[in-house]
């Protein structure tokens, strides 16, 4: 039976069901032979409607639109139910057939006569004719119905071609001339990807309503990225309009930090009038991103005026304060607080770890995070970080032996982990082990072929610690494969064609993965192809540019010393 086409058991399905809705009407006891089975043209009407329903759903499914309408409008002159001809108008309208949706207009309106949408759905289809002098007669006695513009986008949305009907949304608006109206409406048209109708609408609402500082947001929102100026001018006027709207102030901080201006954002919520937790945390969120002292700290110290006991989730934040404030004492202290039942418990150790580190506190750190495993409670990915964490700690102690004896205990415990395995490859090559840094990260492809970053990874580290070229060109080709515009990817494949001698594409590759990101060591990459092309003019300025932004690279630093700069 396998070659029996699958579009049988459907047809056999629609060609049996008014006899099976009969047979599980008709069931009764065995000894009752008098319920004999009725054809389908014996069906009472329920069953015939249902039966028509069930086709029209086969016919969606298929895509026959027009069968829908049919079986739908065949469904709904069997029944007094007034949503079905609703139902079976909508489908007409979106197959276009005209004496199908008239005639259950009709139907609709004698099953409900008081339903005030029937008149919308009848100007939508003059509408959809051209008749808009009709159009407008029958909603004009709804004109201030505050509901007539959302029954009318009800309408609308089943016509087929809006653009026909999207000139007199502008109508609509001006008919209706209220603020819910003109969002109604204009949601509609940016909803039917005509966002210049959307514009016109919003336009002529705010020249009526100057003042109407959600008509301005809707704006902003609507034109944020084709006219981002604009969308910035009308928030601010909304803010200045309704300046304790929290919604608004956010949108308008968001709008600054989209737009470069981190600083300004902060400083809108940090003009927000009373103690709401959530934006003050945005404030600081901004503030610590501008970098900008006086703003984390108008924001901390908003934090810490909230009302007390301070919850966990706040006491996170007040840590993080301390941290940016340099204030090493007091990030343990306010982090400490956290009980071990609060949800931000593990991160709050994390963070106690990590400024011990900084604090050289090394041994503190590495007690924090024993103590972090031996309470059996964290899960795979917080465990994999206490053993990051840790050899960071070792590594920045400049203990190499203890940074890769932490990895070392955290593939123990976690054979295979892919993030253990490439942090170790990396602590291979920093000490010199370029077999072990090839071996971690062959174990990582055999994992994963597809794993982009190490395929890179062991490309790079081949091409730069040995002479086997030809093999560290192919890994980074299947990298490039599955990252094409990936930075890291292209500085790789322009460093090994620089040691494969082949300076013209070299240069080439290193500046586009330079142009995508401005990093030290790509500079320096990138510098050093130039300087061997005899272009040593071009590699200083670019040496010069990454050495102003990141002084502190090894690479970098390295690169300069072997060319006596």
């Amino acid at each position: 039976m396998t070659n029996v086409p699958h579009q049988i058991p459907r047809l056999l399905s629609l060609t049996l069901l008014p006899w099976l809705l009969v047979a599980c009407a008709a069931t009764g006891p065995r000894d009752a032979p008098e319920a004999a089975l009725a054809p389908p043209s014996q069906l009472d009407n329920p069953g015939k409607a249902l039966a028509s329903r069930i086709g029209a759903e086969f016919a969606r499914q298929d895509g026959r639109e027009a069968d829908v309408a049919l079986e739908l409008a065949a469904s709904a002159r069997l029944s007094d139910r007034p949503e079905l001809a609703r139902t079976a108008l909508r489908a007409a309208m979106r197959a276009r057939n005209d004496a199908v949706s008239t005639e259950m207009l009709s139907r609709w309106r004698a099953l409900a006569p008081d339903d005030k949408l029937v008149d919308a759905y009848a100007a939508a289809m003059a509408l959809g004719k051209g008749k808009t002098s009709d159009a407008t007669a029958l909603i004009t006695p709804r004109q201030d119905d505050p509901k007539l513009p959302t029954d009318m986008v009800e309408a609308l949305r089943w016509l087929p071609d809006l653009d026909r009907i999207l000139p007199f949304l502008s109508t609509l608006a001006d008919l209706s001339p209220t603020a819910a109206a003109a969002i109604t409406y204009s949601r509609f048209a940016d909803t039917a990807k005509a966002p210049e109708f959307a514009r016109d609408i919003l336009d002529s609402a705010i020249e009526r309503a100057p003042e109407d500082a959600i008509l301005r947001a809707y704006r902003a929102r609507l034109v944020q990225e084709s006219n981002p100026e604009l969308a910035r001018a009308d928030l601010q006027q909304a803010v200045l309009l309704k300046p304790d709207s929290r919604e608004l102030r956010l949108s308008l901080a968001a709008v600054e930090d989209l737009q470069g201006r981190t600083d300004l954002a902060a400083r809108v919520l940090e003009a927000f009038p009373g103690k709401d937790e959530d934006v003050i945390g945005v404030q600081l969120a901004y503030a610590a991103k501008s970098e900008d002292p006086a703003l984390i700290t108008s924001a901390c110290k908003r934090l810490a005026g909230l009302d007390k006991p301070h919850p966990s989730q706040r006491l996170q934040l007040l840590g993080t304060c301390a941290e940016l404030a340099e204030d090493a004492a007091e990030a343990i202290r306010v982090y400490r607080q956290i009980g071990k039942d609060d949800a931000e418990f593990v991160e709050a150790q994390m963070r106690i770890a990590a400024v011990q580190v900084q604090g050289a506190q090394f041994a503190d750190s590495q007690k924090t995070l024993e103590q972090l495993r031996e309470a059996g409670t964290l899960n795979r990915e917080e465990l994999v970080r206490t053993y990051l964490l840790e050899s960071e700690s070792a590594a920045t102690a400049n203990d190499d032996k203890l940074a890769l004896d932490a990895l070392n205990r955290g593939l123990d415990a976690l054979p295979d982990d892919q993030d253990l395995l490439y942090a170790r490859s990396l602590r291979h090559e920093n000490v010199g082990d370029i077999k072990g840094a090839e071996a971690d990260l062959r174990r990582l492809i055999e994992i994963d072929p597809e794993n982009a970053d190490a395929l890179n990874a062991l490309g790079y580290t081949l091409a730069d610690n040995t002479k086997r070229y030809q093999e560290a060109l192919s890994l980074i080709e299947q990298a490039m494969v599955l990252k094409p515009d990936d930075a890291a990817i292209l500085d790789s494949m322009g460093w090994v064609k620089f040691h494969m001698g082949e300076l013209d594409e070299a240069i080439s590759l290193l500046k586009a993965a330079y142009e995508k990101q401005a990093e030290a060591e790509i500079a320096a990459h990138l510098g050093e192809a130039l300087w061997q092309a005899g272009r040593e003019d071009e590699a200083r300025l670019v040496w010069e540019e990454a050495k102003a932004q990141q002084p502190e690279d090894p690479a970098l630093i390295n690169t300069l010393k072997r060319y006596g700069l």
